[in-house]
């Protein structure tokens, strides 16, 4: 996972994306709570939720590094 994730990162960023990892945010959440549920894996609302939050935190600096704001 964290070679998969190494990679991506590097492949957005020579494209000119933003990576963010989450995995520091996250990581200290209990799996059942990042999670739908058993049979769904994808990220639950608590993970999206914190992913929301930290991207408005980061968002002024992406933008001025990008030259939009």
């Amino acid at each position: 996972e964290e070679i998969y994730c190494k990679n991506l990162t590097e492949v957005l960023n020579f494209n000119g994306a933003t990576a963010i990892d989450m995995s520091p945010i996250v990581g200290s959440v209990p799996l059942k709570k990042r999670i739908v549920n058993n049979s769904n894996p994808h990220p639950s609302a608590l993970v999206h939720a914190m992913t929301a939050d930290m991207i408005l935190k980061m968002l002024p600096s992406i933008l001025k590094k990008k030259q939009i704001l």
